[in-house]
């Protein structure tokens, strides 16, 4: 008999690659390692208006860090800059106006827009995960601290509601402020039929694969991994995603400090793209250790 492992290949693919494993809730992925994520859309000003000013971008900056000062290890987030294309300029038939000098405002700015040939705005995301200690140290705690309360519920559906209590308290401190939408599971009509649709997993769809569509979740929203990364990755000098070439970019000439907007230029840039931050949280003393660490490199 054959050996049929010489016929199968023991390489990951990209699926294995990724982390996604179930839609468990309204706007939220299970990851394969246990990991929660969900997800918003947010708008900040607009950083050539006249009441833009550096005071309020401080002011806004400092709220900001205020409200993300209370996560703690476990988690992290990524802000995500999308550099896409714009639908167009809205038609005039569509446009209405109280007077003559507004409507003409609106006529120069649509002969502007169109005297281009290609225009791109930039659309934000924040994407929020946290993976929960393990067994053996959630363990630990139940041993040192005793308590008496029996629970009710499972550690998996109390570790659900404290993540979700926790993204609920950053978006009411922080929702109007950055005009913040959370990825959810909305209900849509082609016409023919009403199928379910999550914000958030075609969002991770099109990170993934560069394409902006509308998922259908099937009935068993489970291995979102296979479900999402399906196109072909050629690793090597010149990775391949697709037809879609990668290419890595490093900075290394950043300043000795940074300020708000440090990065506006990119909002102008004629092209398409994703911008993506990642910070990940850590308790002092676990920052302290992976610091110390880094330095004995020097």
């Amino acid at each position: 008999m054959l050996k049929l492992k010489h016929f199968r290949s023991s390489l990951a693919g990209l699926p294995d690659l990724l982390n996604f494993a179930a839609l468990i809730d309204d706007g939220i992925v299970l990851g394969k390692d246990g990991s929660l994520l969900a997800g918003f859309f947010l708008r900040g000003n607009d950083p050539m208006s006249a009441t833009d000013t550096d005071t309020e971008r401080n002011y806004i900056t400092g709220l900001v860090n205020t409200y993300l000062s209370r996560f703690h290890s476990g988690w992290a987030i990524w802000v995500d800059a999308i550099r896409v294309e714009s639908p167009g300029y809205p038609d005039a038939t569509l446009s209405h106006f109280p007077d003559p000098i507004t409507a003409l405002i609106d006529a120069e700015r649509r002969s502007y827009f169109k005297r281009s040939e290609m225009h791109y705005e930039t659309e934000y995301a924040l994407l929020i995960q946290y993976l929960p200690p393990t067994r053996k140290s959630s363990k630990l705690g139940e041993i040192v601290y005793d308590d008496d309360t029996v629970e009710t519920t499972t550690p998996a559906e109390r570790l659900l509601e404290e993540f979700k209590k926790k993204i609920e308290d950053l978006f009411i401190g922080l929702g109007d402020l950055l005009k913040m939408h959370r990825m959810k599971t909305v209900t849509l009509n082609n016409g023919a039929e009403t199928y379910q649709s999550d914000q958030l997993v075609n969002y991770l769809h099109y990170a993934i694969n560069g394409e902006a569509v509308t998922l259908r979740i099937p009935d068993c929203p489970m291995y979102l991994d296979s479900w999402l990364g399906y196109t072909d990755l050629w690793p090597g000098d010149t990775p391949r995603l697709g037809d879609k070439f990668i290419a890595c970019i490093s900075i290394d000439g950043f300043p000795a400090a940074s300020y708000p907007g440090i990065l506006d230029i990119l909002d102008g840039l004629p092209l398409h793209y994703r911008w993506s931050s990642r910070f990940i949280f850590m308790d002092q003393h676990e920052a302290i250790t992976a610091l110390n660490k880094y330095r004995l490199k020097w």
